[in-house]
């Protein structure tokens, strides 16, 4: 009888103790060094500036691929000089940059990179010919990641937050595809040919003089 009394006054006076505290944090703490950490915690704020804990300059998110350029003429220039795709060419780089272009650059740009999308107020943005044939890799991946000028002063969205980044080298690559495609056509040779024939000598394997079904157009608007 007397153990249980000493029992309940204890467990009476312990409980009295522990509530003596705010309702945020119990009175009582037996390991206090596992509730409150020594150093700042992740998105506590800094007692000594009052603000929250930023990451160092020049931090990366994880997973993420730093670009280290920024949107605007300047920024593509410098994207150009500077990055360099990690992707190696492969047939799997490509059939997956094939997946990525149907999905999200098509409805503008048109399956071929012609410029015939089906939303009417997009169309009109081709790939394959000036200035887009002529940008390096690294100045497309920048206008994918960070969007840009588009057609006749309407401007590309960025799909950073849709297409990870080693996906935009893919694209960039099937994009390459496209134009190489489509470089011969525009210039009257072969599309399997290999070397061209001789300027003002026509090939006796040459093609006629009118385009088949299969050929780019005459005129190819400039990219954006």
């Amino acid at each position: 009888m007397r153990l249980a009394m000493a029992v309940l006054l204890g467990a009476g006076a312990l409980g009295a103790f522990a509530c003596k505290a705010g309702p945020d944090e119990p009175g009582y703490v037996f390991a206090p060094g596992m509730v409150r950490a020594v150093p700042y915690e992740a998105f506590e704020k800094n007692p000594v500036t009052g603000e929250m804990l930023r990451p160092p300059a020049g931090a990366v998110p994880y997973g993420a691929a730093p670009t280290h350029v920024a949107p605007g003429q300047a920024g593509a220039e410098q994207a150009g000089r500077e990055l360099v795709s990690p992707v190696a060419a492969s047939p799997a780089a490509l059939l997956r940059g094939e997946k990525l272009y149907a999905t999200f650059c098509a409805v503008c740009h048109g399956p071929g990179g012609q410029g015939d999308g089906n939303i009417p107020q997009f169309k009109g943005w081709p790939l394959l010919g000036k200035p887009a044939a002529d940008y390096p890799d690294g100045r497309l991946f920048q206008v994918i990641t960070l969007g840009g000028q588009g057609w006749q002063g309407r401007k590309m969205p960025g799909y950073a937050a849709q297409v990870a980044p080693l996906d935009r080298w893919r694209l960039v690559q099937y994009v390459r595809k496209l134009q190489a495609a489509a470089a011969p056509a525009a210039s009257g040779a072969p599309a399997a040919s290999g070397a061209p024939a001789a300027s003002g000598a026509p090939s006796a394997s040459a093609p006629s003089a009118s385009p088949g079904p299969s050929a780019a157009p005459s005129a190819i608007k400039e990219a954006p």
